[in-house]
Order: C-alpha cells, then structure tokens, then sequence
C-alpha cells in the first residue's frame, strides 16, 4: 500500500544541522601527502627516446604513465591547495559544517575529491522533513596516469537519499588539460556565480514537487532515454530496443521514490539519479559508471520526452 505522500513545504524552516561534519580543515589530506616526478625514458640501448617522459611515484618508484615532454606536472596537493584557498576566500560559503571527501585510485594516478557545504542548503521541498534539500558541493579531480584533466565543478547532493545532481547546466566546470602552458584557477567569483545558480535551481525543484505524471509515461521516458540502446547494435533498425535489467531496475527504484513522494516528477528525477549515483553491480571503476550514467540523465532531462512531462 502506498504511503501517504509528503507535503510540499510551504514555509522555510532552518534550524538545525542538516549532517553531522565539522569545521573546514585547512590541513592537507593523508592520502595526498606524497609527490611525483618526470624521467627520461631510454631504450635498451641507452639512447634517450625523445619527446616521451615517465611519471613516477618518489616514495615507491610506482610507475604511473608515459606522457609527452609538454606534460605540465602539478602535485595533487597543490592542485588541492588552490581549491581550499578559494574556499576560505568566499564568504558566501559556510565553513563550520563541511564533509570533505578525498580518494587516490590507481597506485596515486587519479585522484578525486569533494567539499559538500552542509550549511549552503537549497529550500526545503517537503514540510514533514528537515533533510529534504539539497546542499551545495565542489568537486575536484585529476590524473597523473592520463585518466582525466584538472577539473572543478559544482552539483548538488540531496540529503536524505545522497543523491547527486543532474542539472549540469549551472554546474559552472573548469578544466585544464596537462599540457596547457595557461592555467585556469578556481576564482572566488566562479565559486559565487555556482551558489546563485545553486539556489536557482532549487525553485525549479519545488516546480517537479507539483507536477503529477502516469506510471506509462514514467516508463515511456526511460525506455526513450536512459535505457535506449544504440540503433546501431541491432540487425532490426527498425524495432527500437532498450536495456530490460536497467529498465526494470529503474521501475523497482522508481517504486520506492512513488511510495516515498507519490506520482510526481520529482520522484521520476530522485529515480534517475538515484540510479546514476547508487552503483551496485558494475566491472569498472564505479565514478566512471556515475559519469557516464549521470550524463545520460543531464541528457533525458534536456529531451523532449522530459519536456512532455513538465
């Protein structure tokens, strides 16, 4: 039987700590304390082979890539460093409750991390819980094996489910490639220009808490979108196909969020990026499976069959 859906808040109440975290760190993380340098690559022979270098771990001599002599090497805690000086350089972030997620993959060649602002919180959507908003967060990553350029950008993370955001539209991404001789920096004033569209977009969100949609359309949306498969894998171009286990997985999430808010579109976007941020079976690394799964949501959302429904 279903739940009695939750009401769309009407009045804005904020009163307590949405997580429990702590006060903003200005200390380097653990798992960043080490360094890498650039050698000379040679052939049996001894002859240096030109315009080819070798990034290695100093502490371990762990082979992490061979890159291009242009390769602009950048340790990861400076790379770090720079983010957390524009934090504490914008007053409109709130530094006295922050979850800090940092994460080395690949024997210290990717390296990932996340500032979430438990204090910069979006509207409450629904009166009968404090943890129905999303709050602001900055995310960082990059590479010393080739995986990925410097890059920040911005999102949102739902409270009471962690589901991230999807509105990459206002995700405000800055990105410098290895071998760029100009480096972009994070500026205090990219970090305020993401907090304006943050809450902004919050409205948009109330918009999805008032919208009723069918269960057939539901379905129609995600066959159409998130589960299509490329015409190109089929003999039959003429039959349109659709990844059935994703589909069903996403009817049995869809199931929970129905139960949780009632047949709204909200529901339909807390499924697909519930489904793009909860990786449960996957061969690859699971923030590669995100990505790709999140794009495919920014996509469905920017789709006329989204469009149909608003």
């Amino acid at each position: 039987m279903m739940q009695q859906p939750l009401r769309v808040a009407t009045t804005e109440v904020d009163d307590r700590p949405a997580i429990a975290s702590g006060l903003l760190s200005s200390d380097i993380p653990n798992c960043l304390n080490f360094e890498v340098e650039t050698r000379d690559i040679f052939d049996r022979r001894g002859k240096k082979i030109p315009n080819r270098l070798e990034v290695v771990r100093k502490d371990d001599e762990r082979h992490l890539s061979v890159v291009s002599n242009t390769y602009q090497l950048r340790q990861f805690k400076d790379f770090y460093t720079e983010v957390l000086d524009a934090i504490w350089g914008c007053n409109l972030l709130d530094k006295s409750d922050v979850s800090a997620n940092h994460y080395i993959d690949n024997d210290g060649g990717r390296y990932l991390g996340s500032f979430t602002f438990n204090r910069n919180r979006g509207i409450r959507l629904f009166d009968d819980n404090e943890n129905e908003r999303n709050v602001f967060r900055i995310n960082m990553r990059s590479s010393h094996d080739m995986w990925s350029a410097e890059v920040f950008n911005f999102d949102a993370l739902y409270l009471w489910c962690k589901n991230g955001s999807a509105r990459r539209e206002w995700g405000i991404r800055i990105m410098n490639r290895h071998n760029n001789k100009v480096r972009k920096t994070l500026e205090i004033n990219h970090i305020a220009e993401a907090i304006q569209a943050f809450n902004e977009d919050q409205e948009q969100m109330k918009k999805f808490c008032k919208i009723q949609v069918e269960l057939p359309a539901v379905k129609h949306l995600f066959k159409k979108t998130l589960v299509k498969e490329p015409d190109e894998k089929y003999w039959n171009r003429w039959k349109e196909q659709w990844n059935e286990y994703h589909l069903g997985l996403l009817m049995e999430i869809y199931k929970q969020y129905y139960d949780h808010y009632g047949p709204i579109l909200f529901a339909v976007y807390q499924t697909a990026t519930h489904w793009a941020t909860h990786i449960d079976k996957t061969r690859g690394k699971v923030y590669n499976v995100q990505d790709r799964r999140m794009a495919k949501v920014n996509s469905m959302m920017n789709s006329n069959y989204w469009n149909e429904l608003m």
